[in-house]
């Protein structure tokens, strides 16, 4: 049995090659993976069906975190050995699910740095840490909560309110798009949910007096699809529960 331990020391859409220049992305043009194909939608609703791989932040669309490793019992647990260890060299919160699929282990960080490890050996294949602004608006530390895969790509939230999807095998950017205006206040820290073609994504910023909302980008573009508000505006159902333009300023992250 292969045990893995991670250890921690301590809207607009813009093309991949108009991306501001970073000098803190490795990517790689060697072949990494054992040669599976694109994440379909398939796989995503049979997950975790394929202990191989695990392709959402809670395993499944209901969020049961359940591995169907028979191997793994009350009984065995304690033959569990230490295969290998990975350092993610930030400071802060590890509060990321790993997603694994085609050999590759993706594990983000705080500070949104991503990484892409041999699942097997820890190898490092390549590595991103998203350019950060000074200003940011936080409550409650720099964590991310892991990326999301569909097709080719995977897809991480950045802390300065962006979404950022990356060639799984490779690590080139694939599109950026911004959610919104990190120096209004908001954020974006959980993991992404992709559904059908649909990459969904809520936002950090409550504490700042921001009206949240979730919203649906199109996996292969970055283009926004939709946004629903937690909040209901004028007009709108429940309203008469919000005294004047409170609701403008009404909290409701997701």
């Amino acid at each position: 049995m292969l045990a893995l331990a991670v250890a921690l020391t301590v809207a607009s859409v813009a093309p991949a090659n108009a991306q501001r220049p970073n000098r803190n992305h490795w990517t790689t043009d060697t072949d990494v993976g054992r040669g599976d194909g694109p994440v379909d939608d398939e796989a995503l609703k049979a997950a975790p069906a394929n202990s191989a791989e695990w392709l959402h932040y809670g395993g499944n669309y209901q969020g049961w975190r359940h591995s169907p490793i028979e191997q793994l019992t009350p009984q065995s647990v304690g033959n569990l050995k230490l295969a290998w260890m990975a350092q993610t060299g930030v400071p802060g919160q590890l509060e990321a699910s790993p997603v694994i699929y085609d050999g590759i282990l993706y594990l983000t960080s705080a500070r949104n740095r991503l990484l892409a490890l041999d699942a097997k050996t820890g190898a490092l294949h390549w590595r991103y840490d998203h350019p950060l602004p000074d200003d940011l608006r936080l409550c409650c530390g720099p964590a991310n909560r892991g990326v999301a895969i569909a097709g080719d790509v995977v897809i991480m939230a950045t802390l300065d309110a962006k979404l950022v999807a990356f060639d799984r095998r490779t690590g080139t950017i694939a599109w950026e798009t911004t959610i919104d205006d990190h120096a209004a206040g908001f954020s974006a820290t959980s993991a992404p949910l992709v559904i059908g073609d649909v990459a969904v994504i809520g936002v950090g910023g409550g504490e700042y007096g921001v009206r949240g909302y979730f919203d649906g980008y199109d996996v292969a573009t970055g283009e926004r699809r939709w946004r629903h508000y937690t909040i209901p505006a004028a007009g709108e159902p429940g309203i008469e529960s919000w005294a004047g333009e409170s609701y403008l300023h009404g909290g409701g992250a997701t």
